[in-house]
């Protein structure tokens, strides 16, 4: 089955939705903010390579983004993502 090309439009509206909430989700996890656009962009980058890219309006988009690598598996402490170790924690402590 071949994958729907993505609607930069409806791409561009998504992004405006939710990077926001994305952003600041990160912020408050992660509390580092100099990672922060890293991570960010690690999120949407995985965002626009998986298959829900194809429709961003659809319900569930926004959703999965909380779930993509590094938001629910890898967050990193202070200064970690500068030297390249991380350590896993867990979002609800």
């Amino acid at each position: 089955m071949k994958q729907r090309q993505i609607n930069t439009r409806e791409f561009e509206q998504f992004y405006e939705k939710t990077a926001g909430a994305i952003r600041a989700y990160i912020l408050h996890h992660c509390g580092n903010v100099s990672a922060v656009d890293d991570l960010f962009q690690i999120t949407y980058t995985k965002f626009l390579n998986s298959r829900m890219a194809a429709t961003p309006l659809a319900d569930g988009a926004s959703a999965y983004l909380y779930r993509i690598y590094p938001i629910q598996l890898l967050i990193m402490d202070a200064g970690s993502f500068a030297t390249g170790t991380m350590r896993y924690c867990s979002l609800t402590a």
